[in-house]
């Protein structure tokens, strides 16, 4: 799509980064919506008082009323800086929704051939969902997400890398073609169990989806950068789930080299319009 772009570090980033945190916690604030730092977001809140050094990214997830009604109200009453890239929509098939700063460009490198998709920087929101404590139901859960997780992936032109993740993606895609995509997202959303939360269309391995509700309780605000955001009560028990019982240990450099930045094609002053023909 793009050869090039500016060379900005990964502070430079998170600088700009937190301009739509910024707005997006007083937007929440705004219309009592309760929202919580989310893995490597939450990580880097209780390790480092802020963002990973060496990461990009920054996720947040609500439960499935206030990431609703954060949808709802978005549509209507966002400040025309910034755009609502809603989940499960024709530009945008992936099941997360993203706040983005208009009038910057970050082409991200893992869906740069989307030419639909609003390519400005952003911020990652995710809805956690009612699951049941027994594994096994959870499994019936998190199964249909991976099919339409593949499903979305496919349609926005990304290529996972292996023959096995290439067939594995490609049959979900036609899977999702024959049934309804919204009877399978059904069978993910409609629990009513009272027990746990899951996120399953991220990066995380099963096993590290899920935790209990009861992890949650009152949000903590904590350090992060020069602001104060929430996570939830027990944010150390989610924090060994996610990342095993040594999340607090700093990574060897082999690790640290894996996250380059996410953007192919990077310039935080000119709108990705410019760019993208």
């Amino acid at each position: 799509m793009i050869d090039t772009g500016k060379i900005y570090s990964h502070k430079e980033i998170q600088i700009r980064i937190l301009n739509i945190v910024k707005y997006f916690d007083a937007f929440c604030k705004k219309y009592d919506i309760e929202y919580y730092l989310m893995g490597g977001t939450a990580l880097g809140a209780m390790r480092h008082k802020g963002f990973i050094p060496w990461d990009d990214d920054f996720d947040v997830f609500m439960d499935q009323k206030n990431y609703k009604k954060f949808i709802q109200i978005s549509k209507k009453s966002l400040s025309s800086k910034f755009y609502l890239q809603e989940e499960n929509t024709r530009n945008w098939p992936l099941f997360l929704s993203q706040l983005c700063e208009n009038n910057t460009t970050f082409i991200d490198s893992r869906w740069q051939k989307n030419k639909l998709q609003h390519h400005g920087l952003f911020i990652d929101i995710m809805c956690m969902y009612n699951s049941p404590k027994n594994t096994c139901l959870r499994y019936l859960q998190y199964i249909p997400a991976m099919f339409l997780k593949a499903f979305a992936l496919n349609k926005i032109g990304y290529e996972p890398k292996g023959f096995f993740k290439k067939f594995v993606t490609l049959s979900s895609y036609y899977i999702v073609k024959l049934v309804p995509k919204q009877y399978i997202l059904n069978l993910i959303t409609l629990s009513d169990s009272n027990t746990y939360y899951s996120h399953f269309f991220g990066a995380a391995r099963f096993k590290n989806t899920s935790f209990p509700k009861t992890l949650v309780g009152k949000a903590r605000l904590v350090d992060f950068e020069d602001m104060k955001l929430p996570v939830m009560e027990h944010v150390e028990e989610y924090l060994e789930i996610r990342y095993g019982k040594f999340w607090r240990e700093l990574p060897d450099q082999k690790t640290k080299d894996k996250y380059a930045s996410h953007g192919e094609f990077i310039d935080l002053d000119i709108d990705y319009k410019n760019y993208i023909h």
